[in-house]
């Protein structure tokens, strides 16, 4: 049995919580239809501590998580980098093994 896998590039994207459509959007635009949303409560980072406001929401701040073919992923980076600075997004990419290869486009 190959344990192995095939190789995919994980994205991992610290966003504000109303621009998850926006990219959604990207991602189906390059062919990536898998995603998660994760709640994301606090951290801190270049910029100091912050924490979700649980009152209004005005920060809320959540991880879209997904996982694709590395030239897939490539394209979605490459539209999503105009859009790091003015929106204050935080992402990971690092590369994956998978199991399953074909559930991840």
């Amino acid at each position: 049995m190959n344990l192995q896998g095939a190789e995919r590039t994980r994205i991992e994207v610290l966003v504000d919580a109303p621009l998850v459509p926006e990219l959604v959007s990207l991602l189906e635009k390059h062919g990536i239809l898998g995603h998660t949303v994760m709640p994301t409560l606090s951290g801190q980072g270049a910029s100091g501590r912050w924490s979700d406001d649980l009152i209004t929401s005005a920060e809320h701040k959540v991880t879209l998580l997904s996982v694709a073919e590395p030239a897939r992923a490539e394209g979605f980076l490459d539209d999503l980098r105009p859009l790091l600075d003015s929106y204050g997004m935080v992402v990971m990419i690092s590369a994956v093994n998978v199991l399953r290869p074909d559930k991840f486009s």
